[in-house]
């Protein structure tokens, strides 16, 4: 008997193996019950999850020759994209319902309402499935309440947990998922993708430059003006805290820390400007080692080999350490205000 052929409309960036090995499973019916897709943000974790839930659930003609999978117009598609479908479950962390804005975790609570919603009979006589983005931010509770669901696999349930950082999450829960390791996509995959969406070739090497290996990035970029024209901003402001005087650089972290002192408790703002300033150390270590060829920041080649020119190599390697320790500063709940000063006094 022939082997039944079947197109998958993925329109996703890079990940050929691992696309190639979600869509065997669909094909073979040999599902795991849970999945850990990890990688940093922007890799398209989330966008393959999707499409791998969506494929599942599909009625429509993918499962004849020739067709793609999913096929974006039977009832359960529609249902999906609508974010209606009665067996396809989303978790994600929560908002405060009196201040709207993000809470720090996902609580045993989410997790124990997901298990209540999986245990009951599907509505179409289907899969189950889960899908839990940034599931690295569960607490304790949350992951333990977890854990039980995974040990007692409940009927015909996939269970997808995303995450940006495997080693929060507990060995118990990674050992029993298939775990996949999402990889940066090659900068020249990223920018044959921009031409054949029509982005202008030197925008399209920008963002491609810029994303770093992040598909995801370099779409927002392409389709957000302001969040590539904040982004420039930010590689500014540190060029010029790189060429200030003592007193001047006091001055600017003055000026972004109340300018962005709603956004400093979450820690997504300080995250932010870290990896910003890594990313311009790493190119004028680049830039310092005559690997021009693979900096991040193309646009701002100019300004950064001037000042490539003031540093040697061996002070921008302590510039990385030091920006790494500030990293761990604040991320144990050091004062943001005094981890970005003492960096600066070093700088």
């Amino acid at each position: 008997m022939a082997k039944l052929k079947i197109d998958f409309n993925w329109p996703l960036v890079g990940h050929e193996k691992i696309t190639n090995f979600l869509q065997q499973t669909i094909i073979s019916g040999n599902q795991n019950h849970a999945y850990l897709f990890c990688g940093l943000q922007g890799l398209g974790k989330k966008t393959a999850a999707e499409l791998f839930a969506s494929s599942l659930m599909c009625l429509g003609d993918g499962q004849a020759d020739g067709k793609a999978l999913p096929c974006g117009k039977c009832h359960c598609c529609t249902q999906y994209f609508k974010n209606v479908h009665p067996d396809i479950f989303k978790l994600e962390v929560a908002r405060n319902e009196k201040t709207e804005k993000l809470k720090k975790n996902i609580s045993i609570s989410q997790i124990k309402e997901l298990h209540d919603k999986l245990s009951r009979r599907s509505f179409l006589n289907s899969y189950k499935i889960a899908i839990i983005d940034e599931a690295d931010l569960m607490t304790l509770e949350a992951a333990n309440s977890l854990l039980k669901i995974l040990e007692e696999p409940l009927g015909r349930t996939v269970i997808i947990l995303i995450v940006s950082k495997l080693y929060r999450i507990p060995l118990t829960i990674a050992s029993r998922c298939q775990v996949i390791n999402f990889l940066p996509v090659p900068r020249n995959t990223i920018f044959a993708y921009l031409e054949e969406k029509k982005i202008d070739r030197k925008k399209a090497q920008e963002i491609s430059d810029i994303a770093f290996g992040r598909p995801g990035i370099a779409i927002s970029l392409c389709n957000d003006a302001e969040m590539l024209a904040e982004y420039k901003k930010g590689i500014g402001e540190f060029l010029k805290i790189l060429k200030s005087t003592v007193a001047q650089k006091f001055q600017m972290l003055d000026s972004f820390l109340n300018k962005e002192s709603d956004f400093i408790s979450t820690g997504d703002f300080l995250s932010q400007k870290l990896d910003l300033w890594q990313g311009i150390v790493r190119d004028l270590l680049l830039l310092k080692n005559s690997s021009g060829g693979f900096i991040r920041n193309s646009f701002a080649r100019t300004e950064l080999e001037s000042i490539a020119d003031v540093f040697k190599t061996e002070k921008l390697i302590d510039l990385k350490k030091d920006l790494e320790l500030t990293r761990k500063y604040i991320f144990s709940n050091a004062s943001p205000r005094l981890s970005f000063e003492n960096f600066l006094i070093k700088l």
